[in-house]
């Protein structure tokens, strides 16, 4: 063998290391090798560049880590797995939804319990006629969580949002996710799940308008928040871990070419670019998944998106001022009036023209 072979003492050279499906730009072929990943996929299996794009950016759990059941009065439940874990028992609102593209998700519904005398957080294991008592808080966040987990595994994180901003808190599941309906995760249809799932909050009695609504989504779940910020009016956006694109935290380039472009996944700044309400950006500089600099990128465009915004507001006013201040000008009293025409002709012409409006006179007969 090689280590026979090799002197007392001597150390046996390292094993090869293993090249990475997708190497980084700055390892050198990290664009080509996601292009020809994708170009691959859409060639052998047939299928369109959103799928193509959806397999490699999305990674559901292989299992759901929970399951919606029934309770004795016949509502329905929301139970964890053994995996999942729920340190705080917190009574939670099931509801199955059926979104545009005719799939079905389920939606999970934390009331903050607003008491006459403030409980304590050890106090969460409260009856359910306590619950019923309870006058529901004035916000409600809307939650998206993140790739490589389902509702189940965010209910703890979800019930300490709960409790300590004391805001209603809504867990949307998204398609492809948990127990939802969709055999595969694609972007649309989680487009599609979060405008069901604002609309279906909309309805509720815990929620009134839209300035009642906040949104936040964790790492994947950015993209949908980033899509509903864009597309209907929200008291606020909190993103976690945000990302332009999934190309871009794939490659780790910002050189996107034709073929990645066409199956990338959650292109997040044109969206943020048209949003119109707080955003606030939660990003640690040492993530090593996603780096701290599509982060960055996220709050330029947020900055240069607000920057316009308030150069268009500030050129709308002052064509308004200029506008109402001829107006006053116009029906001003202070200016002289106009001098009114005489009775006997209207107003007076000049000389040349009187003489060629005026009638030739008739011809004399002799």
């Amino acid at each position: 063998s090689a280590a026979a072979q090799l002197p007392f003492g001597a150390r046996l050279p390292p094993p090869p290391r293993a090249r990475p499906a997708f190497r980084r730009a700055g390892s050198g072929g990290g664009p080509c090798a996601m292009a020809g990943a994708l170009c691959w996929l859409c060639a052998t299996h047939g299928c369109s560049p959103e799928r193509a794009g959806a397999a490699v950016a999305f990674h559901p759990p292989p299992k759901p880590t929970y399951f919606v059941g029934r309770a004795p009065s016949g509502a329905l439940r929301w139970c964890l797995a053994r995996t999942a874990g729920a340190r705080y028992p917190f009574p939670t609102r099931v509801d199955q939804l059926v979104t545009a593209r005719g799939e079905r998700i389920p939606v999970f519904a934390m009331m903050y319990p607003r008491m006459p005398v403030e409980v304590g957080f050890p106090m969460l294991a409260i009856t359910s006629q306590l619950v019923d008592a309870c006058v529901p808080a004035p916000l409600t966040l809307l939650y998206v969580h993140g790739n490589a987990c389902d509702s189940g595994q965010c209910r703890d994180l979800c019930v300490e949002l709960c409790v300590n901003l004391r805001v209603n808190v809504v867990v949307v599941e998204l398609s492809g996710f948990g127990t939802s309906s969709a055999a595969e995760p694609l972007e649309s249809s989680t487009l599609a799940d979060v405008l069901t799932a604002y609309d279906w909050v909309l309805r509720q009695p815990f929620c009134g308008s839209p300035s009642q609504v906040l949104a936040m989504g964790d790492s994947v779940g950015c993209g949908p928040a980033s899509y509903l910020a864009s597309r209907r009016p929200l008291r606020g956006l909190v993103l976690h871990v945000p990302m332009t694109s999934a190309v871009r935290v794939l490659t780790g380039s910002r050189c996107v070419t034709c073929a990645m472009r066409a199956c990338d996944v959650y292109r997040s700044l044109p969206r943020l670019s048209r949003c119109r309400c707080p955003v606030l950006l939660i990003h640690g500089r040492l993530d090593a998944v996603v780096p701290v600099s599509e982060g960055e990128d996220v709050e330029a465009t947020l900055r240069r998106a607000a920057a316009q915004a308030g150069r268009a507001e500030a050129r709308a006013l002052r064509v308004a001022q200029r506008r109402a201040g001829a107006a006053a000008r116009i029906g001003s009293p202070s200016e002289p009036p106009a001098p009114a025409a005489k009775a006997t002709g209207g107003p007076r012409l000049a000389s040349a023209d009187a003489d060629a409006l005026r009638p030739a006179p008739e011809p004399t007969r002799n």
